[in-house]
């Protein structure tokens, strides 16, 4: 019961900071006009986009990008909030305190890059800047930095965490140092959902059954 609670509340508090953030920050992003500028043109090798132009028509939609701030707004202000309380009030809120270099200084740090990544990315798509087709960052800065987040997790579960073995169907299965190429391979094909246009938005149904799973699998 005492796992479930330190669980259930962080998760309502996050929820309630979102819910209070929203009104201000679509309120900034409509006032400074963040929203792309115009339709994609020309595709990935250069071809004409007729078909992406015509059903995106983003000129003419005016919806604001960079609505993630709400998303991972809340999250950091939840953990970082607990985190101080955990210092002011020690006993009930250190119990609510997320940092463990075991277990959560990876995706935590991992969260916060990405997370500035994506901001950079959408904030020069809105003012038309950028190398890639659409705007914003190229995409081999887009792969070349995933590539890099990967090798450093990878780089740190092997020689900081020592783990050298994946877990399958009930057993164990040592790969030693193909640890860290796999977390390359693994981050790699998940961030390719987020690259092709409108794959991200289908594969949401399916990564939220993926990530209830783990959820399950890590309470357990």
């Amino acid at each position: 019961m005492e796992d479930f609670i330190k669980i259930i509340i962080p998760s309502i508090l996050t929820f309630m900071i979102g819910m209070l953030l929203a009104p201000f920050v679509t309120s900034f992003l409509y006032k400074h006009k963040m929203w792309k500028k115009k339709s994609v043109v020309l595709s990935t090798n250069g071809d004409t986009a007729s078909l992406t132009q015509k059903i995106h028509n983003d000129e003419e939609r005016k919806t604001p990008r960079m609505g993630g701030i709400i998303v991972w707004g809340s999250v950091l202000l939840t953990i970082f909030g607990l985190f101080m309380l955990s210092f002011i009030f020690p006993g009930v809120f250190s119990k609510f305190s997320f940092f463990s270099r075991e277990q959560t200084w990876i995706p935590i740090s991992v969260f916060i890059v990405t997370a500035i990544f994506g901001l950079i990315d959408d904030y020069l798509v809105c003012v038309d800047r950028g190398t890639y087709k659409g705007g914003g960052l190229s995409l081999l800065i887009r792969i070349s930095g995933i590539f890099l987040i990967a090798l450093f997790v990878g780089l740190w579960f092997f020689f900081k965490l020592d783990v050298t073995s994946i877990f399958m169907f009930g057993h164990g299965l040592y790969i030693g140092f193909l640890i860290v190429p796999l977390f390359i391979l693994v981050s790699l094909a998940l961030y390719s959902g987020g690259i092709i246009d409108g794959v991200d938005g289908l594969s949401g149904g399916i990564f939220t059954s993926m990530y209830t799973a783990y959820a399950i699998i890590a309470f357990a």
